[in-house]
């Protein structure tokens, strides 16, 4: 059970919001959040004077170990100071080899295996869970392609052409499973909307056949035009076409990109030659995760239908395009001859991920007490619905998300393990997994932590820590102890930094899985920029230097917080669900004006654009105006939301009792609600 009321408002207005797939493509769904399996594992309380049944390994022998998996620094010689060794940890753990450290690859396997060797290493306690420092558990069981899918393209004469999976065609996760033999039929864009007098629908009968449908909307270059040009309409997305072919009696989907994603260039050569044209297949999940799959739902690259819409409508697919585009009139067509025959096959399965564990032991009477000190380890992969380079299948490498706090967090391992000075309070290092599919690992720990969190008297958190601009150091959770100002600011001031601080909500990282159980946290963070969730993060843009200050600070401070008699006294920063999503203040500006309030609170594990709503404060303005949990905010006053923090801006500008056209999407289709703000 969650201890906090707390927890109900995670994530409100958070400034480094995961704002995932700010240019994904429109036509695709929104993604399901992920969330975490029932946690089965075990953790130790660890109450008694010494919780630590074993001494700390002391391994001072230097050796380096020669192979990349698991290696302390992929250099000839071991780095010799702090800022070389920061430097090859970040650059062995952003390295190709390591394919972005996503989920289910051997890249985050070998990241996990590197930073239990230098936990090893630098003295930690690492055979917590069965002789190992990985704390195991299985994330959500996902939708997967099984073993037997097939499809080709049948034509009149009889001869099949064979397809060739995620290089012809893929099925996407929308898709019912089974076999299917089908005539095909062109359906345009696949829109039915009467409000705009478009039906591709209209002069063609597709029951029991398979539709090939363009993606997004006729006239996209048309900004004044009916479908709103370059801002797509509710009938650009995937989800929409599927249920619209269903409802008109089709038995199968077939989506193929257009020619303006494609790009002006590409669709004129695609008529000459087609199959030199960059037509990138939707990844798996693109169709999203309906619970009520009917038909099956493919995407097939337009090289490879090209010649099928052509020998049967007698002309191009471009130029079906532009005279749709010209007259805004239907041109669907039946593919006489032509039949789609094949399997889909599709399985759900779990994935094992895993958190790295290291301790190093306190003694006298408050060694049953704990600081915890984390970062993620994990990141984005090759790439899918967190990225903000849309479509791309390159590894995102992740150097400052977050193998700098990773980096940072194996230096303090070192610094602390190795140091003379021994410490009352334990200290837990922890490299946590699945971050970026929404906490999970650290919302793991919490649950099965290896000391009680009555007894983790704080946590700090690392995460990207490597893009040190103008001397500026933001640390969140200032606030959460009374003692943590005072001491951030001297310790800023020896180090050089000038101090930013932020609420501990503010940052959707892995400090508030704690923070929102109680615990005092601090949140370490140097900022974003323009390489964040693209492949463009790498490891020699990061600043070393910066690094090394920031580790130097953290050790002075674990330091303090491990050694001081008196831990540090919680305050949470939010009494109640009052102040959500509305002016924050502290309680001396409450007798000041009062701000705009729309009582809605963030989902924290959403990644994908808009605001998505986790609970709605009953009789507050956004339940008066009909809107629902899982409901995702997309525009406020006419402003796009692309992120969680751009609700709370939008708000700021606003005065109680006004009333505020918002765009709501539910269940994949948009629609509009008008709110009257309250007041708080």
């Amino acid at each position: 059970m969650r201890r906090l009321p707390l927890r109900s408002f995670l994530l409100v207005g958070a400034v480094v919001c995961v704002a995932t797939a700010l240019g994904w493509y429109a036509d695709v769904p929104l993604p399901s959040a992920a969330t975490p399996a029932a946690r089965t594992g075990s953790g130790s309380a660890g109450k008694p004077a010494s919780p630590w049944t074993e001494s700390r390994p002391n391994d001072s022998s230097g050796r380096q170990p020669s192979d990349a998996k698991g290696s302390i620094s992929s250099a000839a010689s071991p780095p010799t100071s702090v800022e070389e060794r920061l430097r090859e940890t970040v650059r062995y753990l952003a390295s190709d080899e390591l394919e972005g450290r996503g989920l289910g690859t051997r890249g985050l396997e070998l990241a996990a295996e590197h930073i239990a060797q230098a936990f090893k290493k630098a003295g930690l306690k690492t055979d917590l869970y069965t002789g190992t420092p990985f704390q195991r558990f299985s994330i959500s069981r996902r939708l997967v392609l099984g073993d037997s899918n097939r499809a080709e393209l049948v034509s009149s004469k009889g001869n099949p052409l064979a397809l060739e999976m995620h290089q012809d065609y893929v099925p996407l996760s929308s898709s019912r499973a089974g076999e299917f033999d089908l005539p095909l039929v062109f359906a345009g864009y696949g829109i039915t909307a009467p409000e705009l007098g478009y039906d591709d629908y209209s002069d063609v009968d597709v029951t029991g056949k398979a539709v090939i449908v363009l993606r997004r909307e006729p006239q996209q270059n048309l900004a004044g035009g009916v479908f709103n040009g370059p801002v797509l309409t509710e009938h650009a997305y995937l989800v929409r076409k599927v249920s619209n072919a269903v409802g008109h009696g089709a038995a199968a989907v077939v989506f193929l990109t257009d020619s303006h994603t494609l790009g002006d260039s590409a669709a004129g050569s695609s008529e000459k030659d087609p199959g030199q044209v960059s037509d990138p297949l939707l990844g798996f999940s693109a169709g999203g995760h309906r619970a009520d799959r009917k038909v099956p739902v493919l995407h097939i690259r337009r090289a490879v239908l090209e010649p099928v819409v052509r020998s049967a409508a007698g002309k191009s697919l471009a130029s079906l395009e532009r005279e749709i585009d010209a007259d805004l009139t239907a041109r669907s067509i039946a593919l006489d001859g032509w039949r789609l025959r094949g399997e889909v096959s599709m399985k759900m399965v779990g994935r094992e991920i895993k958190n790295v564990v290291g301790v190093l032991e306190g003694y006298g009477g408050l060694a049953d007490e704990a600081i915890v000190l984390g970062a993620h380890y994990d990141h984005l992969g090759m790439g899918g619905m967190s990225s903000l380079s849309p479509g791309s299948r390159t590894v995102h490498n992740g150097a400052d998300d977050n193998a700098s706090g990773t980096a940072v967090l194996i230096e303090l391992a070192r610094k602390l393990g190795t140091s003379d000075s021994a410490v009352r309070r334990a200290i837990i290092l922890v490299a946590f997994s699945a971050e970026e599919a929404g906490l999970i690992g650290s919302e793991y720990y919490v649950r099965h932590p290896v000391v009680g969190l009555k007894k983790t008297v704080a946590m700090v958190n690392f995460d990207m820590v490597g893009r040190l601009r103008r001397d500026t150091l933001n640390v969140g959770g200032i606030e959460s102890a009374v003692e943590f100002r005072p001491w951030i600011k001297e310790l800023a001031a020896e180090y050089g930094f000038r101090l930013v601080s932020s609420p501990a909500i503010f940052g959707p990282s892995d400090h508030l899985s704690f923070y929102m159980e109680g615990v005092p946290v601090l949140h370490f963070f140097t900022g974003l920029h323009q390489d964040y969730h693209r492949p463009s993060d790498d490891y020699d843009k990061l600043d070393y230097e910066g690094m090394r200050r920031i580790t130097e600070l953290s050790a002075k401070l674990v330091t303090r917080l491990a050694t001081d008699a008196k831990r540090p006294q919680f305050t949470g920063a939010f009494e109640s669900l009052a102040e959500l999503v509305g002016p924050i203040r502290s309680e001396t500006a409450r007798t000041g004006p009062r701000g705009p309030w729309l009582g809605v609170v963030a989902d924290p594990r959403h990644k994908g654009p808009g605001y998505a709503v986790r609970q709605v404060i009953k009789a507050g303005p956004a339940e008066k105006a009909g809107l629902q949990a899982g409901d995702v905010i997309r525009e406020f006053d006419e402003t796009g939301i692309r992120q969680a923090a751009d609700l709370p801006r939008c708000l700021r500008n606003m005065q109680p009792g006004g009333r505020v056209p918002v765009v709501v999407e539910r269940h994949g289709t948009r629609f509009e609600l008008e709110v009257t703000l309250g007041a708080r």
